[in-house]
């Protein structure tokens, strides 16, 4: 007999991504580039416009290039909520 059953589960606020444990979605939080504490491009105010910095190109010359830089030294947090949710 197949049954449902009701579980806990652990959501990030940053991102959305549902974790069955506390544990991992705390290690998630700190390697989520939609999360701000990490200075990624996602919450960059420079994404707009095409960031030099990222990943040492040109945004411009690597649009397919869906990696981003962490820690940033140039970040700015960007409040444009719409669009962060967009690159998620």
């Amino acid at each position: 007999m197949n049954e449902i059953i009701k579980v806990q589960a652990y959501q990030v606020s940053c991102c959305g991504k549902i974790f069955k444990t506390e544990r991992g979605a705390k290690i998630h939080m700190k390697l989520c580039c939609s999360n701000p504490a990490n200075k990624a491009c996602k919450t960059c105010k420079y994404i707009i416009n095409g960031c030099k910095y990222r990943r040492g190109w040109l945004w411009e010359e690597n649009e397919d290039d869906t990696s981003y830089k962490m820690h940033c030294e140039n970040w700015e947090l960007n409040n444009n909520k719409s669009l962060i949710k967009k690159l998620n």
